[in-house]
């Protein structure tokens, strides 16, 4: 179904969620106005749309002029290099203890990664470059459909609603209506809830980056905040291997700051996630780690998250049901 959805139905299933998520708002507004719910709807609908596209055309357009494609291939570059260079110091410290074949077989692997990796980046632009180009008349097809079955929705949102349940059984419409419910209650809240604590973990990181002369700090911060958005992974994913590497090299300073950023993302959850998220029907963690992986070779990175999504949501529905 997701696969389906994703390659063919995206455009309706967006336009749909836009319009039920306004469904509420445009009641209200149609009652104080004395307009038409479609109108109101169909309005707003337009409205977000136009909202969402400056602020994404916004965001391209900041990142374009701003963004020098060479320097961030080369800063990135560079810390492959540092990083190479602290892996080498703190394995030839055990020199001493290894066969001469190791060490010279370990220093030829390490440096060939900076020239894989630079390789491997320049594919993958030449390979990404071209896709963008061609996939543009497609995607500006998509938003087109989009907002015409937004307008159409909104249009027909009664009687497609009515035909829905009509043609439903009634037992299938009661786990859809538990499955919204926990939706609501459970779900949305969780996902803003970590949102807020990913913004302010971000920040953290930055910072942190910022303190130990990191060029690439921006990003970097950004790929830490992602990846402790994940279940059973966290920010010491990246910031406590770094860190080891760091100290084996002899970088106390560095691996001291980074050290301290990952005991502040520790507070920040355990201060914010009882605020903002709440008491949450937790997931066995090694559960969590199956359907992750599974769902990443399946579906990609996007699918991976609406497999845990949906997980999370049966787990909730099933405990309701106890």
């Amino acid at each position: 179904i997701y696969r389906f959805s994703i390659g063919y139905l995206l455009p309706f299933i967006i336009s749909f969620t836009l319009v039920f998520i306004l469904r509420k708002p445009s009641l209200l507004l149609a009652e104080k106005l004395g307009i038409k719910v479609k109108y109101v709807s169909i309005i707003l609908v337009l409205l977000t749309f136009s909202v969402a596209f400056f602020l994404i055309g916004m965001l391209i357009f900041f990142i374009v002029r701003k963004a020098d494609v060479n320097s961030i291939i080369t800063n990135t570059m560079n810390m492959v290099s540092n990083f190479t260079a602290d892996m080498s110091s703190v394995f030839f410290k055990f020199e001493n203890y290894l066969p001469k074949n190791v060490l010279t077989a370990f220093d030829r692997f390490v440096s060939d990664i900076p020239t894989n990796i630079g390789g491997a980046l320049t594919d993958w632009l030449s390979l990404v470059l071209p896709n963008i180009i061609s996939g543009i008349p497609k995607f500006l097809l998509s938003v087109i459909v989009a907002i015409a079955a937004g307008c159409y929705f909104s249009n027909e949102y009664e009687p497609l609603k009515h035909f829905f349940l009509s043609v439903v059984p009634s037992d299938k419409i009661l786990v859809i209506k538990k499955a919204k419910s926990v939706l609501n209650k459970n779900i949305f809240k969780i996902l803003k809830g970590y949102a807020i604590i990913s913004f302010v973990i971000f920040l953290l990181c930055f910072c942190g980056l910022l303190i130990i002369g990191n060029k690439n700090a921006f990003w970097i911060a950004g790929i830490i905040a992602l990846v402790d958005m994940l279940p059973v992974l966290g920010a010491g994913t990246v910031l406590i291997p770094w860190s080891i590497v760091l100290a084996l090299s002899g970088k106390i300073f560095l691996c001291s700051v980074l050290l301290l950023v990952y005991l502040g993302t520790m507070m920040i959850h355990h201060i914010l996630e009882p605020r903002f998220v709440g008491k949450s029907v937790g997931v066995p963690p090694l559960i969590s780690l199956i359907v992750m992986f599974i769902s990443l070779k399946l579906f990609g990175f996007i699918g991976m998250i609406v497999s845990v999504l949906s997980l999370i949501t049966v787990i909730n529905m099933y405990k309701t049901e106890e």
